[in-house]
């Protein structure tokens, strides 16, 4: 999915700026830096999502005297 939205990125940056010098090579690196910005905002919904789906605490998820240091 990245890959697509580069390479759509990349088509509409050549497209838009013709004159531009290595337009090719600005191209490309102007859609790596958004598919990382897209992938960045993936990672981040996903962090508030999972935050969302957990509903205890550690202090809650401790029951009676199972945890007891074990000698190794």
């Amino acid at each position: 999915m990245l890959t697509t939205i580069s390479v759509q990125v990349a088509e509409r940056y050549a497209e838009n700026n013709p004159t531009v010098d290595n337009v090719v090579a600005r191209a490309a690196i102007h859609s790596y830096d958004i598919a990382f910005y897209v992938g960045a905002g993936f990672f981040l919904l996903a962090v508030v999502i999972v935050a969302l789906m957990i509903r205890d605490k550690p202090e809650n998820l401790i029951e009676g005297s199972e945890h007891v240091a074990v000698a190794v």
